[in-house]
């Protein structure tokens, strides 16, 4: 059991949060005894990370009030796996990517994740909290990766801005996706599998040979999209939450 100090998330969420990670060897006996733990050490929020197929706590979580809120894939992309659809890459020359620098045109993508565009967020999705505390989340986090020397891409459409993505090198071989979007005048272009694309070519670009990402069941657009490239499943995961009156 892999208990995390999610302090972030109070700045982001207004409470004293906590990630709880389960493994199939945790009973819930000993997840209880830490929970009482984390609340009287004040938590508030809690979110329990759980593997698949673990009938112990697919039916106690919700039984002591945690939510059952999304289902989480991590996926992976080996650069000899790497596939992009034909009727894609036909149009692949009428978009340009470019690394961000300057701190007026990353206040777009900060004015784009504004308007929502994260929608099935599972904190958007939570009544606890609201669209715009998501936003600000999504925010604040991309700003903690800039300042961590992270870089932030945008792609255009003949020349007209239509989304963004940010990643983090693991090493010299493996990168993470952290955060990819589509802007609000494009939601409903299709123009996500062209940013996804663009996304992989800058990671062959940077000599990686991994791509890895995670995607939830709340947005299935984004897990097809990336199934499309040759992404595979390594790993599935529960994720419930519980708010502490």
């Amino acid at each position: 059991m892999e208990i995390i100090d999610a302090y972030w998330e109070e700045r982001n969420l207004g409470v004293k949060s906590y990630e709880v990670i389960l493994s199939q060897e945790d009973t819930m006996e000993d997840f209880i005894l830490q929970e009482k733990r984390l609340i009287e050490n004040g938590a508030k929020f809690i979110v329990v990370k759980s593997p698949v197929n673990v009938p112990d706590f697919i039916f106690a979580l919700p039984s002591t009030g945690y939510l059952f809120i999304e289902t989480a894939f991590s996926l992976v992309l080996k650069k000899n796996n790497f596939k992009c659809p034909t009727y894609i890459a036909r149009r692949d020359h009428d978009f340009k990517t470019r690394k961000l620098q300057t701190p007026d045109i990353i206040q777009r993508v900060y004015d784009e994740i504004a308007k929502g565009i994260f929608n099935s967020d599972r904190i958007a999705l939570d009544k606890h909290f609201s669209q715009h505390i998501a936003n600000n989340r999504y925010i604040n986090w991309i700003k903690d990766l800039i300042a961590q020397g992270h870089d932030i891409h945008e792609v255009y459409y003949n020349g007209d801005p239509v989304g963004f993505f940010v990643f983090k090198k693991l090493d010299d071989k493996k990168i993470k996706g952290i955060l990819t979007g589509i802007y609000e005048k494009y939601l409903t272009s299709g123009f996500g599998a062209v940013i996804m694309n663009k996304l992989c070519n800058t990671v062959w670009t940077l000599g990686c040979s991994s791509f890895y990402v995670n995607v939830v069941s709340n947005n299935l657009k984004a897990l097809r999209t990336n199934l499309l490239f040759g992404f595979e499943i390594e790993n599935i995961s529960y994720h419930y939450v519980k708010h502490i009156i």
